[in-house]
């Protein structure tokens, strides 16, 4: 029987989801989950963009776990005046930092090492607060405590949004819109896989290389992983967590598999540089438009991870 999420951590698990991170954080940021800034802008762009709808011109946002600032340096490119960036990891800050000056943003945005709780010691607030793929990480009293942090870095009349991937349950099977939208995605998938009968071109070693590295990366059996913490939310779970400092105003999908699928191309193009880098955009604008419609059916399978975007307020504004 798979377990649900832990309600406590303990040192041990924390070493071992460390470690994970040490191994394969490279991975995540180049295929798996960051990606290029030309992907993540096409792939999820339309959100953040929403993000940035929700907010005025000059609202100082704060990203929480920014990791290496892809976000950040994201919402600044999207119309953000001020994104304050927060990671515990020095070595992920010092990448951000570094990446966001040679894209010249460090007039808009900006990171800092620490918790949470020390930005709230220091007299910091904020109008906007993010969220992005976190708290799946965490356990639930570390989500508890994460989220009445939040409350106390909100502005009164500032809002946090929150992306984070969820299991529906499904009443009945999925519509042909979705059959097809997936199907077609993974067709695109398996053209680029070395292992399908679809493949044309011979891998390179360095292909091969991160590929295997990749195989080695799932560290957990479905719905967790792939690093040991991570559970996808459960209906209900999020809100109730919630509840005793925000209202959800708004919830909505926003991403299914078209990270997924940009995956397998942002890897072969290791083989073919030259040629496949230009077909990663193409499958990448593809993949988005399919994930839109797949996510328009509301009977998703629950082995689909379904990224939703939720808009929050505190209750003192509901």
């Amino acid at each position: 029987m798979i377990k649900g999420r832990l309600y406590e951590t303990t040192p041990e698990i924390d070493a071992v989801e460390l470690s994970w991170w040490e191994r394969f954080s490279d991975l995540e940021d180049r295929f798996c989950w960051v990606q290029p800034a030309s992907v993540h802008r096409i792939l999820r762009g339309h959100y953040v963009g929403h993000v940035m709808s929700k907010v005025p011109p000059d609202a100082t946002i704060l990203e929480l776990g920014c990791g290496t600032g892809w976000l950040c340096r994201l919402m600044a490119a999207l119309g953000a005046q001020h994104v304050v960036g927060l990671d515990f990891s020095p070595s992920q800050i010092q990448v951000a930092q570094r990446e966001t000056t040679m894209a010249g943003l460090d007039d808009l945005a900006s990171f800092i090492c620490a918790r949470p709780e020390q930005l709230i010691d220091m007299g910091q607030t904020f109008d906007a607060i993010i969220a992005h793929g976190f708290l799946h990480h965490l356990s639930t009293s570390e989500i508890q405590a994460t989220v009445a942090l939040i409350s106390a870095l909100l502005n009164p009349r500032g809002r946090l949004f929150i992306v984070e991937p969820f299991r529906r349950h499904p009443s009945e099977k999925p519509g042909p819109l979705f059959r097809f939208s997936v199907g077609v995605m993974l067709r695109l998938s398996s053209i680029a896989n070395p292992h399908s009968r679809w493949r044309r071109l011979a891998e390179t070693p360095r292909e091969s290389s991160f590929r295997k590295q990749i195989s080695q990366r799932d560290s957990n059996v479905s719905p967790r992983g792939p690093s040991p913490k991570e559970i996808p939310f459960i209906p209900g779970e999020l809100d109730a967590l919630l509840a005793k400092h925000f209202t959800i105003v708004k919830q909505k999908p926003c991403m299914l598999i078209s990270h997924l699928v940009v995956q397998e191309w942002l890897l072969r193009a290791e083989s073919l540089p030259k040629r496949s880098l230009s077909a990663v955009h193409l499958v990448a604008r593809i993949a988005a438009l399919l994930d839109r419609l797949a996510l328009a059916e509301k009977n998703i399978p629950t082995k689909y991870w379904v990224f939703e975007l939720l808009e929050c307020v505190p209750h003192r504004m509901s």
